[in-house]
């Protein structure tokens, strides 16, 4: 069984066939429940360009879904949280996505908000950018005034590689660090 469809609703995803964004997986970005932009996953085997984003690029995707909740999880991309938010939310987790590690200075405030919606956050990008979290997790620890550390995971190169069944598993894991 695949959870596809129920990802694909709970996070408005849609796919485009043709014009400048076919072959990509279009994922909404929201502010206040309003589309701001989204950014397009190219889905083929060798992609030209990764990624392609309309809108403003500092946009910090599915804070508006942040609810009360244990850990917030900060991904670098949307299907890294996509896959922690849809299988950790039952559970008081919650993921968000900074579409890279190079944060702007107006995605801050941003994170901060979605940060203090929960008790904690772990900053979780990519396995081989661990030091590019270590000075934002302080920064945000001080914006918010909530617990922010960062986190890899040794036996993944990103979230987005975890089995569907491990993740609430890694996510409790990586919570309790």
């Amino acid at each position: 069984g695949t959870d596809a469809a129920a990802v694909a609703e709970q996070f408005d995803l849609r796919y485009v066939l043709t014009g400048d964004f076919a072959w990509r997986l279009i994922i909404p970005f929201y502010v206040d429940r309003l589309l701001a932009g989204w950014t397009g996953r190219d889905i083929r085997h060798i992609p030209h360009l990764r990624y392609r984003t309309q809108g403003d690029k500092r946009m910090i995707f599915n804070a508006d879904a942040i609810q009360d909740g244990q850990t917030l999880f900060i991904t670098e991309g949307p299907l890294d949280a996509i896959k922690l938010h849809h299988y950790g939310s039952p559970h008081g987790y919650a993921a968000v996505a900074t579409l890279g590690t190079s944060i702007a200075p107006e995605q801050k405030p941003l994170l901060a908000r979605a940060i203090r919606k929960c008790k904690n956050a772990v900053i979780l990008f990519d396995r081989d950018t661990l030091v590019t979290g270590m000075p934002l997790a302080e920064e945000l620890e001080s914006l918010s005034g909530r617990p922010v550390k960062s986190h890899y995971l040794a036996d993944y190169k990103d979230p987005g590689e975890i089995p569907a069944q491990h993740v609430l598993k890694v996510c409790v894991a990586v919570a309790s660090i």
